[in-house]
């Protein structure tokens, strides 16, 4: 399958920190663009993980704010920060690849 350069770029890395490092610097708006091509990619490197963190920036994009304060719903920015953490854990290493993965099972 043929991807745009940096979705290719994604599909290149050979492991979990580089998949983790590769989703924290990319622009929102690249993740929204590409989100489905994304999402194949982490599937068949077996990165729930990451289809994961992938769902919950974009689902921040897309909800409804607050009216008065134009925040995302408490939930979500705990999910995002949460998440975020965990990628940067796996990026740093500090988080083996089989922490970070779901069962078969499941």
């Amino acid at each position: 399958m043929s991807y745009l350069p940096t979705v290719e770029i994604l599909a290149d890395k050979q492991d979990d920190a580089g998949r983790a490092s590769w989703l924290l610097a990319q622009p929102i708006s690249a993740l929204l663009r590409e989100a489905m091509s994304i999402r194949v990619v982490l599937r068949k490197a077996g990165c729930q993980w990451g289809v994961d963190a992938l769902d919950i920036e974009v689902s921040c994009a897309y909800a409804r704010r607050d009216p008065r304060t134009g925040e995302l719903p408490q939930a979500l920015l705990e999910a995002r920060r949460e998440m975020r953490h965990v990628l940067m854990a796996i990026a740093d290493g500090v988080l083996p690849p089989v922490i970070c993965r779901r069962e078969a099972s499941e």
